[in-house]
């Protein structure tokens, strides 16, 4: 409702807040979302393994709820307990009848480049024949750029890895989202 429907095609959505607010979470309740609304969705962790922000998306998906980091639900996937994955795998299932698919990818902090993820984005393209609709990157400070291209400040390299987002954005023709910490020198 605040965004009156979202970000278009090709736009680049920020989430910004100081450490330890939920920007992860939002992310994949946003993720969530998408996907239980039949979109083709990629998450991209550079913090987080692919179990945790699963756990997070499936119980958004299972629950209409948001996942707290220690909720039992999320606690259970992580634990593996059996009913509670059959359930999870079960909506997972449903949604992807309609069409719509969700791929997560954790990158290395240190390899965590705009150019891999293309490279991620061409491979999901070529190997599973679709493109997403909405991709999610968790996050942009833990981004960094090739040693040749670093400039010598934070704000020009996270506005190079912006612009770059941006760049997949409109290449794909889909939204993109990304979060960033907020602190004084940000």
């Amino acid at each position: 409702r605040v965004l009156d429907g979202g970000l278009g095609g090709g736009e680049l959505g920020f989430v910004m807040a100081p450490s330890n607010r939920g920007k992860s979470m939002v992310l994949a309740n946003m993720a969530a979302a998408a996907f239980g609304s039949g979109k083709k969705v990629i998450y991209f962790s550079f913090e987080m393994k692919e179990p945790e922000i699963a756990a997070r998306i499936t119980a958004r998906l299972v629950n209409s709820q948001p996942a707290q980091p220690n909720s039992p639900l999320v606690n259970d996937i992580k634990g593996q307990s059996q009913g509670y994955l059959d359930m999870a795998g079960g909506a997972v299932e449903y949604f992807k009848g309609t069409g719509a698919d969700l791929r997560i990818v954790y990158i290395k902090p240190s390899e965590a480049t705009p150019n891999n993820l293309r490279s991620v984005l061409m491979n999901i393209q070529a190997t599973y024949g679709w493109s997403p609709d909405v991709i999610y990157v968790d996050y942009l400070d833990e981004m960094t750029l090739p040693s040749g291209k670093r400039p010598d400040d934070s704000y020009n390299m996270y506005g190079e890895i912006s612009s770059d987002l941006l760049s997949i954005a409109v290449d794909y023709s889909c939204p993109l989202w990304t979060a960033s910490q907020v602190n004084r020198e940000g």
